[in-house]
């Protein structure tokens, strides 16, 4: 075992423990989905880091977003340093699945701030949002478990996380949605009928309830460079909804703790 692994694996063995296992087995092909954020972009560099040996196939999915402008090339970037094959896939979804003020295509758009929905429950969050697309994370999971299954892969990661606010919410019921553990489960449930062969949705961050701060932490110890994330839905980065303020919350936090 490599030191930096051993390390790692000292440091954060409750995120470590479920790779091991997968290592153990002697899987060898993976796919992972990439966004360019923090959370997908550290798992990228995690799974390389527990599965040195892994044929490692990233998935990239341009579906309008102008933030790709900024973020396929950061994920091109991160799968040349990793030494993973990248896969920039563009889906088309239809103008009617773009909700709210459709941000996301929007060149220079930033949300008003009582659409900042950090902490809000499900009923707000659908009602005030500023960029839902309907369908989306389904879409990115046929997509990427049917690529997995055409190259017989072993399982496809997902940087899906929550920070404990959500957990809260999620726990009493107050929130759902397309990337959470429920949604996770039952596209897995799914998946076994629809994909052959069957491929495993995974979420590492999800199983161990790491927060961003935590993954953050995990970042700097794999020796990511975080500069190179994007976590903005909105194109340039708008600094201000939850995705950049949890980010620099997250980021914030790890810079008070490491000096």
């Amino acid at each position: 075992m490599h030191s930096a692994q051993s390390s790692i694996i000292e440091a954060f063995p409750h995120i470590t423990t479920d790779l091991l296992l997968l290592a153990a087995s002697r899987r060898s092909r993976i796919v992972v989905v990439i966004s360019g954020g923090i959370d997908s972009t550290v798992l990228l560099y995690l799974l390389r880091a527990m599965l040195p040996a892994a044929e490692i196939h990233a998935v990239f999915f341009d579906y309008g977003q102008l933030s790709a402008r900024e973020t396929l090339p950061l994920c091109e970037r991160h799968c040349v340093t990793v030494k993973a094959k990248f896969l920039p896939l563009r889906i088309t979804i239809p103008d009617f699945c773009f909700m709210g003020d459709d941000g996301i295509r929007r060149e220079g758009y930033r949300p008003a701030a009582d659409n900042i929905c950090i902490g809000a429950d499900v009923d707000w969050y659908y009602e005030k949002v500023w960029s839902y697309v309907q369908g989306r994370n389904l879409r990115f999971f046929t997509e990427a478990h049917s690529y997995a299954a055409a190259i017989r892969a072993d399982a496809v990661y997902y940087g899906l996380q929550f920070d404990k606010d959500v957990w809260h919410l999620y726990d009493t019921g107050q929130t759902s949605g397309d990337g959470d553990p429920t949604f996770l489960a039952e596209f897995n449930r799914i998946a076994f009928s629809c994909f052959h062969p069957a491929v495993p949705a995974l979420a590492p961050f999800f199983d161990t309830k790491s927060d961003k701060a935590e993954i953050v932490r995990l970042g700097v110890a794999l020796g990511v460079d975080l500069a190179l994330t994007y976590s903005c839905e909105f194109h340039p980065r708008c600094g201000a909804c939850d995705q950049c303020v949890r980010a620099q919350n997250a980021l914030t936090a790890a810079n008070h703790l490491l000096r």
